[in-house]
C-alpha cells in the first residue's frame, strides 16, 4: 500500500534524522511506530476510562444486548 503525505520542513528533518540514527530502517518503519504507539495511548486512555467508571449493575447479557441495538442500522 502507498500512502503519500505532506509534512513540515521540521518534521520530515526530524523524521529522517530517526531513520539516519540507524533506529528505524526506513521512514515508513517510523511512522508505523508512531501510529501504533497512538493507538497504544487510545486503548490505554479506554482501558483507563473503563476501569474509573466502575462496576456495572447490568449482567453481562445486559451489556451484550445494549451493544448489538447500538451496532444495528438505524431507519434510512
Amino acid at each position: 500500500m502507498s500512502l503519500a503525505i505532506d509534512l513540515s520542513e521540521d518534521a520530515r528533518e526530524w523524521a529522517e534524522a530517526r531513520v539516519r540514527s540507524g533506529e528505524y530502517a526506513t521512514l515508513s518503519a517510523y511512522l508505523a511506530e508512531l501510529v501504533r504507539r497512538d493507538r497504544d495511548v487510545d486503548l490505554e486512555t479506554a482501558v483507563a476510562a473503563g476501569e474509573e467508571s466502575g462496576l456495572s449493575d447490568l449482567s453481562f447479557e445486559q451489556v451484550l444486548a445494549g451493544a448489538r441495538r447500538e451496532l444495528e442500522p438505524g431507519p434510512g
